[in-house]
């Protein structure tokens, strides 16, 4: 029998218009798609896309009668706008949402899907089986929805309405993810590795942990479950095979390095990366136990692992109002120690805002993170993401939340669907106070994240540290001290600093209809797409500190030598040393983007040195120094500025924050 197949699109959309703004591989979406080709494939014509543009030409032209779109915090905009677009166009187009942005209650799921009346059935959890079930009803009804919605089944991970009223299965997870097949391997994903992505994999499902501002913390998928080992290494070694034009893999892994399992495919990946020089980054979020496998974990990888020991905050009080657990704090500092040993980068993740948190609280969760030795603090704002337990009603007013509506950073453009012209920006709801924390109290802690992004965030200062260390100062001490000591000034870095704090205020919102309204008006929308309007104000003022490395070398220079005088520490001998050294540092580690200078300059130290007892006794008659980069860090830099459009203020600030800059700075030698 001669069926004819009917067109089924599945898309996971990122923004355009300010680059790439989602810059994975679409591995959800690849995941469903390739699993419904393999279950339906006989019946539909499946398709995958990730650009708008593209969907829009092909839709245009084949008119698919089924429209699957992957619904995330950061494409919900985009998304719901494509649907209206294109549902004027084929009105009798099958609509399906799925993903992570869903309520867990089933009145909120009827209010949203109410809201988005367009939309005819949503995928939640685990998308694959319930997507293909669905789809398999829809096939037997001959594409006739409302006949099949007449039935009043509840199907499991779908929710629909049926006049008026919600239909909602149960939560079933893919116990057996191991017969699911990889996009990779299919070569699915074969015209994503000519472009500006990165490879996204996973290895496991599931989290054991139960933090309630994540939507992977309900109880139900605290079960992990993961592929076999024959799959991981065939996928693995594929990704690293056709990677010509990224150096970095991503693994969605919720706890990595924590299992046994885990060591495997450390051990993989390091063959791949000696095999392919491929990855020179890697990314995965580190597990909250097991240490010693993570330590393990890490020294297989030697320097390519992006590592984390994510926190959040480090109040028993917060931790317990949000469950959480995290890796003890002298086991921090062990992986701290660890990564510097390979050039590698250590991180850890704090959250401003929590519910129970204070500002003090918030200091001291930064300064154990700072003291631990962990060369990257990423600082969040508390986000209140559809399907979690913290964004719920009854926690915002029980913990007086006061949440604000932003633009989300790279997330705006003017997009011409089918013939008309849209402005699509998305949005985030952040919380700038509640019952523990005022507004300035938020403010203040929103500076001090500033000052740690400048000052310990990407190793850009380490030099100048070791004095600190050897007299057991607290470097976090330290950027308190400057925080307060605003005499010590330039009017750039007074510039940067009151550039930020104004930015952190602009343009927030109460109510969504207002934001909405907001970015319609005139040409907000235009110079949000410009980057006039709407970055990221942490990374852009970390980009601002760069183009000025300079005058902040220099702040943290005389910071640094006005609190030794004030501890009675300070010698004409360390300043002298430390003069020269802050020297060095710009030299080694300042634009980096012109690769090919070779620089020289005469130091009066040995430098080479990690220990601040070896360089302030190193004092000689004079040491030439030749900076330089080698031709593989000139590759790797091209890459990157071109990956993340480093000649903007925006894009360098992705660039810095999103890499091992070790990796970047110059190589010296002395003669």
């Amino acid at each position: 029998m001669n069926i004819k197949k009917i067109d089924c699109f599945i898309a996971d959309l990122t923004h355009t218009k300010q680059g790439i703004q989602s810059r994975c591989f679409p591995l959800g979406a690849g995941l469903i798609a390739e699993y419904t080709r393999q279950e339906l494939g006989d019946y539909l014509n499946i398709e995958l896309f990730k650009y708008p543009e593209e969907l829009e030409e092909s839709c245009k032209e084949h008119k698919p009668k089924i429209l699957a779109l992957a619904y995330y915090a950061w494409n919900e905009e985009l998304v719901n706008t494509f649907v209206r677009a294109y549902k004027a166009l084929n009105k009798d187009a099958i609509i399906i949402l799925g993903g992570p942005s869903f309520p867990y209650d089933d009145e909120e799921r009827k209010e949203l899907l109410a809201k988005h009346d367009l939309v005819d059935f949503f995928v939640f959890g685990e998308g694959e089986i319930g997507f293909v079930e669905l789809l398999s009803d829809v096939i037997s009804y001959d594409y006739e929805i409302e006949r099949l919605k007449s039935q009043k089944k509840k199907r499991d991970n779908c929710s629909y309405l049926y006049q008026n009223e919600i239909y909602s299965g149960e939560y079933l997870r893919i116990k057996n993810i191991k017969q699911m097949p990889s996009p990779y391997t299919s070569g699915s994903f074969d015209k994503y590795f000519g472009q500006d992505l990165i490879p996204l994999y996973e290895t496991t499902r599931g989290c054991p942990f139960s933090c309630t501002f994540c939507s992977d913390g309900v109880k139900f998928k605290s079960k992990v479950y993961r592929h076999s080992r024959e799959s991981i290494n065939e996928n693995l070694e594929y990704i690293a095979a056709n990677s010509t034009n990224t150096d970095s893999l991503i693994l969605a892994d919720l706890n990595f390095g924590m299992y046994a399992d885990d060591i495997e495919t450390c051990e993989k990946i390091a063959e791949t990366k000696k095999k392919y020089n491929f990855p020179v980054f890697f990314s995965a979020s580190a597990g909250k136990g097991k240490f010693d496998n993570i330590l393990q974990s890490v020294k297989l990888l030697d320097g390519s692992w992006f590592v984390g020991a994510s926190v959040q905050s480090t109040d028993k009080e917060v931790l317990k109002t949000i469950k959480r657990k995290n890796l003890p704090y002298d086991k921090m500092i062990e992986l701290a120690n660890s990564t510097k040993e390979k050039g590698s980068v250590s991180y850890t993740e704090i959250i401003l805002a929590l519910p129970e948190d204070t500002k003090e609280k918030h200091f001291k969760s930064l300064q154990m993170g700072v003291d631990a030795g962990l060369n990257s603090i990423k600082m969040f704002q508390l986000m209140l993401l559809i399907g979690t337990q913290m964004s719920s009603k009854p926690s915002m007013d029980y913990y007086k939340m006061i949440g604000k509506y932003r633009v989300m950073p790279g997330a705006a453009g003017i997009y011409n669907l089918f013939g008309n012209d849209y402005k699509i920006a998305e949005f985030e709801r952040i919380v700038v106070a509640n019952n523990t924390m005022s507004y300035q109290d938020y403010l203040d802690c929103r500076l001090m994240n500033l000052m740690v992004e400048i000052f310990i965030n990407n190793a850009m200062f380490t030099e100048l540290y070791y004095v600190l260390e050897f007299y057991n100062i607290s470097k976090f001490d330290t950027l308190e001290y400057i925080l307060n000591h605003k005499e010590l000034y330039t009017p750039k870095v007074v510039g940067v600093f009151d550039s930020f704090v104004k930015d952190t205020q602009k343009d927030l919102f109460d109510e969504y209809v207002e934001i909405v309204a907001f970015v319609q008006d005139g040409d907000i929308l235009h110079r949000h797409v410009t980057g006039e309007l709407g970055n990221n104000e942490i990374t852009d003022h970390k980009a601002l500190s760069y183009l000025e490395y300079e005058e902040f070398i220099i702040l943290l220079y005389k910071g640094i030598i006005a609190l030794l005088k004030e501890k009675e520490i300070y010698t004409t001998e360390i300043e002298s040393m430390l003069f020269e050294l802050k020297d060095f540092v710009h030299i080694k580690n300042s634009d980096f983007k012109n690769s090919e200078k070779v620089l020289e300059k005469v130091f009066h130290y040995d430098f080479s040195s990690r220990k601040f007892e070896d360089i302030i006794s190193s004092k000689n008659n004079g040491i030439e120094y030749t900076f330089y980069h080698t031709e593989e860090q000139q590759g790797i830099i091209s890459a990157l500025y071109k990956t993340y459009n480093g000649d903007t203020v925006a894009g360098l600030g992705r660039l810095i924050q999103k890499n091992n800059l070790n990796v970047l700075y110059r190589k010296f030698d002395l003669k």
